[in-house]
């Protein structure tokens, strides 16, 4: 009975500790499942279409684990300035 303990916490552990371990051929089943419209990177996005949007600012918020805490993103803006980009974007990075 130890050893099935010991063995779920290890599992438990390996899923919680990332994707490191993951293959590419899981990275991509991953992004197609999640079928994107569009394939864009946020390297690609061009942020002088929204002069407000700091780029490094965007960065480093997307950085902060906001997936990990549950927490929201929201994109406002007139259309054409790269709000399905970004979230796209974004979507790809944590897959």
């Amino acid at each position: 009975m130890c050893h099935k303990f010991i063995g779920y916490l290890f599992q438990s552990w390996f899923i919680c500790e990332g994707y490191w371990w993951q293959t590419p051929t899981q990275r991509q089943r991953r992004l197609k499942q999640a079928a994107f419209p569009f394939h864009k990177t946020l390297i690609s996005y061009d942020f002088s279409l929204m002069p407000s949007l700091n780029k490094n600012r965007f960065l480093t918020m997307f950085k902060v684990d906001f997936v990990e805490k549950r927490e929201n993103i929201i994109f406002l803006g007139n259309s054409g300035t790269g709000k399905s980009h970004l979230a796209t974007g974004i979507g790809i990075e944590v897959i």
